[in-house]
């Protein structure tokens, strides 16, 4: 329909632009014969230019019109792959975290504890000699065996308490075990029936005597 009206124009500047004008100018003798000839050339030359014009533009309107459908169809592209449902992706499954080595202290064998030697029983202490009847203001002794080079220490026990006389101080024994106390006995003594206690090397051991 633009196609029909476009040419239609054309053909009306046809007939009645250049060819009116040029009728005129033949018909007047007081233009001079080239200004006429030029004013008919440039009428011409003018609808030449403006038909050329108007063809070109109906040409482009024709060729947009063509081009509309695809437009069209592309345009429709995006909005049915928009339509289309995403590809979901998969779901990787979740790495399982690797089992820890046991260390090595815990494959290891309990650490046995040493054995301990069995502790020895104390020696007992043994009353080889000693007074057994003294006189007040006399000298008793006490001999025993026990472990050699053990520490033992002596007490005799009057009526009116410890002893302290001198020679009752604690003794080492001898390699062999034995141990000698001597000490006097007070003049003012009470007669009677005393005891006596030897302690040293985890042992112990107890004897009696007699004052008059």
């Amino acid at each position: 329909m633009k196609k029909r009206k476009t040419w239609l124009w054309v053909l009306g500047w046809i007939f009645i632009f250049p060819l009116p004008l040029t009728l005129i100018m033949v018909k007047k003798p007081d233009i001079d014969k080239k200004i006429r000839y030029l004013i008919i050339i440039g009428a011409w030359v003018l609808y030449a230019v403006l038909a050329i014009i108007g063809i070109a533009t109906d040409s482009k309107s024709a060729q947009d019109e063509t081009d509309k459908p695809s437009s069209s169809v592309s345009a429709t592209e995006p909005a049915a792959k928009a339509t289309q449902a995403p590809t979901e992706t998969p779901t990787e499954a979740p790495t399982e975290a690797p089992t820890e080595a046991p260390t090595q202290a815990s494959a290891e064998a309990p650490t046995e504890r040493p054995a301990q030697p069995p502790t020895e029983a104390p020696t007992a202490i043994v009353f080889t000699d000693y007074t057994s009847v003294v006189d007040a203001g006399a000298t008793a002794y006490v001999t025993i065996q026990a472990a050699p080079d053990t520490r033992y220490s002596i007490q005799v026990y009057y009526k009116s308490g410890a002893a302290t006389a001198d020679g009752l101080e604690p003794k080492t024994s001898d390699s062999s075990g034995f141990v000698t106390w001597e000490w006097e006995v007070g003049s003012n003594t009470t007669p009677g029936e005393y005891k006596i206690n030897v302690t040293g090397g985890g042992a112990k051991a107890s004897a009696q005597f007699t004052v008059n």
